[in-house]
C-alpha cells in the first residue's frame, strides 16, 4: 500500500471522498483512475439487472455521464451471471480481480463488456447494489497483464468508493424526505413505514401507527404484503433508481389483506428495504375541534412541524418566519398545554390531535 501514497493518488482519493454526486464518482473512476494505473485504457461503469437478467446502460467509453455511454441494454450470458454472483461481496470483504488469473472468465467479460475488441486483462470488481441491480467497475488492458501494484490501487479505490457510494446514498435519503415533506402542506401529516425484503411493512412515525390500528386491527404489530405484490413493487419502484446511487420517491399503490389499494409513495434503499410515505385524508381533521379550542392556527402549524421532528430553525424556514417567532409561539403553547418542555408539549399535541382529551 505504501507504493499507492503519492501525490496522483491521493489527489485522485481526495477528489472521490469528496464527490457530491455520482456523476463525479464515475469521472474519476472510469476517465482519470484508468490513466494512473500501469496499462490502463478507460474504465466503464454498468448496471447489472439480477433477475431481468439485463445489462443497462452504463458509464465510460463514449458515454460523458451516467446514461449516455455506448453500453447497450441487452440479455447477458450465464457465465457472465455467475461472474456477478462471484464479485458481490456478501461479507464486504472481496474487492477486485485480475481476469489474467481466471482465465474462464475472460470470455464472460468480454461478452458481458462488450468491449468489440480484443483485450490481454481486465481489472474487474463490484461497487454496489441497489435492489436488483448490481454496480459494477472494469478497467482493461490491450496488451501485457496487470501487475500486483495495479491491482491493489484498483482494490483501494473499490473500497473507498463503496465508502462514498454509501455516504451518497445516506445523503440522498435525506434529501429525498426534506424533498416531500416541504412539498406538503403542514396539515398534512405523513403515516411513515419501512418494508422489509420479507413484506413486512413496520410503521415507524405516530400517524403510521395511527393507520396500522385503523388498517391492521389491533392484534396485528405490522403489514404483510404476499410474495406476488412485492415483486410487482421492486419491478415498478425500478423507474425510483435515478443513478445506482440515487433514487427518487415513486408513487405506488398497496393492498393489504382483505383491505382497498392504498396509495403511497416509495423510496427504495441500496440495502433492500422500502420507504414508504403515506398521507391520510383525514389526519388533520382528527381531533381538530380539541386542537382548535386551545391553539392558534399558527400554533398549530408549529406543532405539527415540532411532531415531526424539526427544529426550531428548520420549522422557521419552512413557515418563512425567523426562529424568534417560532421560540415565542412555543412559550405560548407550553403554556396553553399546561407542559414544561417540547417532549411533554408534542405529546400533549398529538392525544389532542387524536381527541384524547384526558
Amino acid at each position: 500500500m505504501s507504493h499507492l501514497i503519492h501525490d496522483r493518488f491521493l489527489q485522485l482519493a481526495l477528489e472521490l471522498q469528496s464527490a457530491p454526486e455520482f456523476r463525479m464518482v464515475a469521472e474519476v473512476l472510469c476517465h482519470r483512475l484508468p490513466d494512473q494505473i500501469s496499462g490502463g485504457t478507460e474504465g466503464w461503469l454498468i448496471t447489472v439487472t439480477a433477475n431481468g437478467e439485463r445489462i443497462s446502460v452504463g458509464h465510460g467509453r463514449e458515454g460523458d455521464s451516467w446514461g449516455t455511454g455506448a453500453l447497450s441494454d441487452r440479455g447477458y450470458s450465464q457465465d457472465f451471471a455467475d461472474l456477478v454472483t462471484q464479485l458481490r461481496p456478501q461479507d464486504k470483504t472481496r474487492l477486485g480481480l485480475r481476469v489474467s488469473e481466471q482465465p474462464e472468465l475472460a470470455e464472460a467479460c468480454a461478452t458481458g463488456f462488450e468491449t468489440g475488441r480484443e483485450f490481454s486483462d481486465m481489472l474487474v470488481g463490484h461497487l454496489m447494489t441497489n435492489g436488483r441491480n448490481h454496480c459494477l467497475l472494469a478497467i482493461p488492458r490491450e496488451t501485457g497483464r496487470f501487475d500486483d501494484e495495479a491491482l491493489r490501487a484498483f482494490d483501494y479505490f473499490l473500497l473507498l468508493s463503496r465508502a462514498v457510494l454509501d455516504r451518497l446514498a445516506a445523503d440522498n435519503l435525506g434529501r429525498q424526505f426534506r424533498k416531500i415533506y416541504l412539498g406538503s402542506p403542514p396539515s398534512a401529516h405523513a403515516a411513515v413505514f419501512v418494508l422489509h425484503a420479507n413484506g413486512d411493512v413496520l410503521p415507524v412515525n405516530f400517524e403510521g401507527i395511527r393507520f396500522a390500528e385503523t388498517s391492521w386491527g389491533d392484534d396485528q404489530a405490522f403489514g404483510r404484503i404476499d410474495p406476488f405484490q412485492m415483486k410487482q413493487l421492486r419491478t415498478s419502484l425500478q423507474a425510483a433508481w435515478v443513478d445506482p446511487a440515487t433514487a427518487e420517491f415513486h408513487p405506488i399503490d398497496i393492498t393489504f389483506a382483505g383491505g382497498q389499494p392504498v396509495a403511497f409513495v416509495g423510496l427504495p434503499r441500496p440495502d433492500g428495504e422500502i420507504l414508504l410515505v403515506h398521507f391520510p385524508k383525514d389526519a388533520s381533521v382528527c381531533g381538530d375541534e380539541a386542537l382548535s379550542a386551545v391553539l392558534t392556527r399558527r400554533q398549530k402549524e408549529i406543532m405539527g412541524w415540532i411532531a415531526e421532528g424539526k427544529t426550531s430553525a428548520e420549522v422557521a424556514i419552512i413557515l418563512n418566519i425567523s426562529p424568534r417567532t417560532v421560540e415565542k409561539h412555543l412559550e405560548a403553547v407550553f403554556q396553553r398545554l399546561g407542559v414544561e418542555n417540547r417532549i411533554a408539549a408534542v405529546r400533549r399535541y398529538l392525544d389532542l390531535k387524536a381527541g384524547i382529551l384526558d
